[in-house]
């Protein structure tokens, strides 16, 4: 007993001394930390230091109003968005920890700035929700302007609707601009009513309910024209062109849309929006006239603007447009073009939302870094505190746990051996079971096996034939990856009756018609996945259903089952590989 009192208390003694140690270590590491972010931040007191490499850091010292200066100017230069949703991040920490020290115009600038960058940069839908969900419960806490939360949650489901063309996303959309506008007039932000109008009437249009927004066109009529003369010329031009559109007068709307082109002396990436919709909107009137050769210029024009100014979600209405308009006129090679410029782009944004991502949670993970190693200098002896404390109850805990083990060892052996004793005895009864049951269940298969082909008259030779036969069909014959191809269609193929087939895949190759349609589907999958030139725009969905298989859960399942890697893995091999031979190249 004396020992084991003597070997608690020694035990206690070196928990406390590792425990002021690791204090120790932690404070110098902090001194470390401290002496070194003085040093960097007071070289230059008035502008951080982008060159550093703890700039992360750093931005944590600078006052909000720096940060929001600094994002403001990181908003206009697109690779270094990050920058600014960095600042934009620290200031929203601050707002979270102590409410009361953000002002209203900072915070409403810093959850707009922070919506904008995941929905434009991102692409991050579900976030840019929970953003203006945040944004509009601190508006009205705040009893602020919550226009531009409307505004913004409008724009995101127009987006969102234009890509899935689901209407109710479309009305979700104008419900929500409704409510920017009127919301807008109460506080005389005309800017948002501008916005928010022109696309009242670009989503009722879609919609084909262009008469139902009679109201808020005489509330429109009640905005200052001095306000932005441009911006509300454009939306006056846009209501009469496309009413004039929807009651098929093209002439008439084509010279509200060339009105609205004359606004703009040349395109500029605040407007590009907007010289991009009158172009659009210039192509429906010509489709109207049927003079397609001008349609097709104006459209390709938006394309080149889209180009230009990289707004994806244009190009991909453009390259919609364009399909549509060439298949009109019978070019079908033309069509086909862009149809499939479509669906790469639509399978190129999906991948990017994905990449962004995953730069996404790097991004964290370095903010998340940036606040630990800011707390450690902000709270050193409240630190020190907890961790001996903690050392202290380990140590407790410890001693407790040796005291109910040496008291109690014997005993809790002796109940061990006994269930181990009993866990041995039981394993070894269900591994005689499992095995009697697996001859039986063999026995049941020969015997319906041999039941099931008992009646067939078929030689071995001419077993062999169809087996030859039904190998080279499926080596050639490019309908085994149609979705809905069956045993029945090989078997016609063939020339023979279903059975034969089956009992010929049974007895010869020992798989069903299933595992072996499945094995060429699998290898032909294989092929394209490495053929980057043609299939390289392909996802590995679309790759799945090209081959036949009409769902993502039964490609992957498939693909295990064939190969032992998911589609993923191999493509990821197939990517390792191609890295690695370009690398021995260079």
């Amino acid at each position: 007993m004396k020992r084991r009192i003597l070997t608690i208390i020694c035990l206690l003694i070196a928990i406390i001394a590792y425990a002021q140690n690791s204090s120790s270590s932690i404070n110098k590491k902090k001194t470390n930390l401290s002496g070194k972010h003085n040093t960097e931040y007071h070289s230059n007191t008035n502008e951080p230091n982008y060159n550093s490499e703890n700039h992360l850091t750093d931005f944590k010292t600078y006052s909000n109003e720096v940060l929001l200066r600094e994002a403001s100017v990181y908003m206009d230069k697109k690779n270094i968005l990050d920058s600014a949703l960095m600042c934009y991040s620290i200031i929203y920490k601050r707002y979270a920890e102590n409410k009361g020290i953000i002002n209203d115009s900072m915070l409403t600038k810093t959850l707009g700035g922070l919506w904008y960058i995941y929905f434009f940069h991102y692409y991050d839908y579900i976030k840019s929700n929970e953003i203006l969900k945040e944004s509009l419960n601190v508006c009205k806490e705040r009893k602020l302007n919550s226009a531009w939360v409307y505004l913004n949650f409008g724009f995101m489901y127009q987006m969102i609707a234009e890509q899935s063309m689901e209407k109710n996303l479309y009305r979700k959309a104008l419900r929500h601009y409704k409510s920017a506008f009127y919301e807008a007039r109460k506080y005389n932000d005309w800017g948002v009513m501008l916005n928010a109008f022109g696309n009242i009437i670009i989503v009722v249009s879609e919609m084909r309910e262009l008469n139902s927004i009679h109201s808020e066109v005489a509330v429109f009529k009640q905005i200052p024209k001095s306000f932005c003369v441009l911006e509300y010329e454009y939306d006056s031009l846009l209501y009469l062109g496309t009413l004039a559109l929807e009651k098929k007068n093209a002439e008439l709307a084509l010279t509200y849309f060339k009105a609205q082109l004359q606004l703009f002396k040349e395109p500029s990436l605040e407007y590009s929006r907007y010289i991009y919709l009158a172009h659009i909107n210039l192509a429906k009137s010509y489709c109207l006239q049927r003079k397609y050769e001008e349609a097709l210029q104006e459209l390709k024009t938006g394309e080149n603007i889209s180009a230009d100014f990289e707004t994806k979600d244009t190009k991909l209405e453009a390259y919609k447009l364009l399909h549509e308009t060439y298949s009109k006129i019978g070019n079908a090679q033309k069509a086909a073009e862009y149809q499939n410029k479509y669906v790469l782009l639509k399978d190129s944004l999906l991948n990017y939302r994905l990449i962004a991502g995953i730069n996404e949670m790097e991004f964290e993970n370095k903010m998340k870094d940036v606040e630990s190693h800011l707390k450690q200098l902000e709270h050193q002896k409240e630190i020190q505190r907890i961790v001996i404390f903690l050392f202290l109850i380990i140590g407790f805990i410890i001693a407790f746990f040796l005291y109910l083990v040496a008291s109690k060892n014997k005993k809790l052996n002796q109940s061990n051996q006994a269930l181990f004793q009993k866990n041995i005895e039981l394993f070894q009864s269900e591994e005689k079971e499992r095995l009697r049951r697996q001859a039986l269940e063999e026995q049941f298969t020969e015997d319906k096996q041999e039941r099931k082909y008992k009646s067939s008259n078929l030689s071995d030779q001419r077993k062999e034939e169809l087996l030859q036969k039904i190998l080279t069909l499926m080596d050639n014959d490019e309908s085994i990856f149609l979705c809905d191809f069956s045993a029945n269609q090989l078997a016609a193929k063939v020339g023979v009756n279903y059975k034969y087939i089956s009992q010929v895949i049974n007895e010869r190759i020992q798989c069903s018609f299933s595992n072996l349609l499945n094995k060429y589907r699998i290898k032909e999958a294989c092929k394209r996945i490495e053929d980057k030139e043609q299939y390289g725009g392909f996802t590995l969905e679309a790759i799945g259903n090209s081959v036949g298989f009409k769902s993502r859960s039964s490609f992957i399942a498939a693909f295990k089952q064939v190969t032992g890697l998911t589609p993923f893995d191999f493509q990821r091999n197939i990517d390792a590989k191609i890295k690695e031979k370009y690398s021995d190249f260079v």
